[in-house]
Formats: C-alpha cells, sequence, structure tokens
C-alpha cells in the first residue's frame, strides 16, 4: 500500500506543477482517493462502503491541484480589492465542511467552503502533453526515408524499345557458332597423344628364345 500511495503522489504533484513541500496533502489525497476507489479484494465495492456500509458520494470530488477561486469575506478586503484569491486545490479538511487551498501569495494552506473550480487547465495540460508526444511520431515518420533503389526502369524500358536487325543477328550467331567450332576442333587435336617417328629393333636377348613345340623338346 505504501508503494501505491507514493506513485500516485509522485504522479499528482507532477501533473499539477506542485512543490514536494506538499507532499503530505498528496499523499492525503492518495489515501482519500484509495478509499474511494473499487477493489477487488471486496469483490468490486469501495473501503468506505465496507466500513459505513452507504455508497460513496463523488459529487465533490476534484482533480488535485486545479485552480480554485476561494472567496475573500467582506471584512478582509475593501470595495476595489477582488472578491476571491486564486488557489490550488490539495484536498478535504476533516471535521470540517470546506476544502484545503494552496495559496501561492501567501504561502500557505487555508480552508474555504465558497469556491469555484477550474480543472481546465489541468485536462489541456495533460492533452498538451499527448499532442506533443504525437506531434514527435508524426515529425519522426515524416523524416523516415526509405533507401534508394539502383533500380532504373528508364533504362530497361529504353533497351527494350531499341530497334533490332534480324539480318545481324544472324551473321552474328553464324559467326560466333563457326568460331566455337573451330576452337572445339583445334582442342581436339591438340588433345591427341604425340607418337614417335623412330624405328623400333628387337633386342638380339629377345630373338635367341626358342618357343619348344613339344614336350619332349622342352625336356630336351
Amino acid at each position: 500500500m505504501n508503494r501505491t500511495l507514493m506513485e500516485r503522489t509522485r504522479s499528482m504533484l507532477s501533473n499539477a506543477g506542485l512543490e514536494h513541500e506538499l507532499w503530505a496533502e498528496a499523499v492525503s489525497m492518495a489515501c482519500y482517493l484509495v478509499n474511494r476507489s473499487p477493489s477487488m479484494a471486496i469483490n468490486g465495492k469501495t473501503p468506505e462502503e465496507v466500513w459505513f456500509g452507504t455508497p460513496c458520494d463523488y459529487s465533490n470530488l476534484k482533480i488535485f491541484g486545479c485552480h480554485a477561486y476561494a472567496l475573500v469575506p467582506s471584512c478582509q478586503r475593501t470595495k476595489l480589492d477582488p472578491r476571491s484569491r486564486k488557489c490550488k486545490f490539495v484536498g478535504y479538511t476533516k471535521g470540517v465542511k470546506g476544502y484545503r487551498l494552496w495559496d501561492p501569495v501567501a504561502h500557505k494552506i487555508i480552508t474555504s467552503c465558497d469556491v469555484h473550480f477550474d480543472e481546465s487547465n489541468v485536462l489541456k495540460k495533460g492533452v498538451e502533453h499527448e499532442s506533443i508526444e504525437e506531434k514527435e511520431i508524426r515529425n519522426d515518420t515524416q523524416n523516415f526515408e526509405l533507401p534508394s533503389s539502383t533500380f532504373s526502369p528508364n533504362e530497361d524500358i529504353e533497351s527494350e524499345d531499341t530497334p533490332v536487325e534480324y539480318g545481324e543477328v544472324d551473321d552474328q550467331i553464324h559467326e560466333n557458332s563457326n568460331k566455337g567450332e573451330s576452337s572445339h576442333e583445334g582442342g581436339e587435336i591438340d588433345d591427341l597423344p604425340r607418337r614417335s617417328t623412330r624405328e623400333r629393333h628387337t633386342p638380339l636377348h629377345l630373338k635367341d628364345f626358342v618357343d619348344p613345340s613339344t614336350f619332349r623338346a622342352l625336356i630336351v
């Protein structure tokens, strides 16, 4: 629970643009919201409803940090002084019907029940953040460029449209075929083994050999 309260406190202070010295007011407001938020642990009911047995009243729920114009009592102002002071809403007062407001001029917390709220500043701030993010994403997508291709269709079209003379093509084909055949024949001739033209004579020791015609002649 402490982590939940601190996360909400940090978020509310950042969204409202208030100083960190008001962290206690933000924690109290975060606890107020948690007690009035449905929870699955208690079958979708709120803690306040379980404790008191009555549904929550959200009619006085305001955005933390919104502009609040508190009425200045007539005894504290003259006829030319403003009738209200601009403050910021920071929470609710326990045991007293009123709202806790932060007066940035007097630098203190005041309590008032005659307050006019203007929540547009907080809502507009959220919309501006979203529009800035969308604008950055849009600029990133616009600045993204696809890699240029080396393919040029005009060159292919020009080569296809070039007229062809069939007579010249046939002559080139015949010349290439004749060259191929001559080179092939030349290659076959070069591959034949070379034979010597010298006369060959049988050695003398091979001439003295007599092949007997019968077994008796072999024994003798």
